[in-house]
């Protein structure tokens, strides 16, 4: 994880812009290495290791419990519905 300042050219664009955060991931996975970047835009500039805690509290908490349901369960990924808005139509 590695946090970096936004130009103050950016910054004065928008309020809420006021760093970069990169991530790297790499492992292996039923047998693959993998490697996979990730960017992310910070309101406010923090050290690396907070950031990086936000994001695996966010991961481990919605995004990996909201997209199990919605993977699993309910097959969103293999869903043949491609309207605007498929939550509705799926319901």
């Amino acid at each position: 994880m590695r946090v970096f300042a936004a130009p103050s050219a950016l910054m004065s664009q928008g309020q809420l812009l006021a760093a970069f955060g990169a991530v790297e991931r790499r492992g292996v996975r039923e047998g693959k290495a993998f490697n996979c970047q990730s960017g992310f835009i910070l309101t406010q500039v923090i050290p690396a290791q907070q950031a990086a805690a936000m994001i695996r509290h966010h991961r481990g908490s919605i995004a990996n419990q909201l997209h199990w349901v919605k993977d699993v369960i309910q097959g969103e990924d293999y869903s043949l519905i491609r309207a605007a808005q498929p939550a509705p139509l799926m319901a």
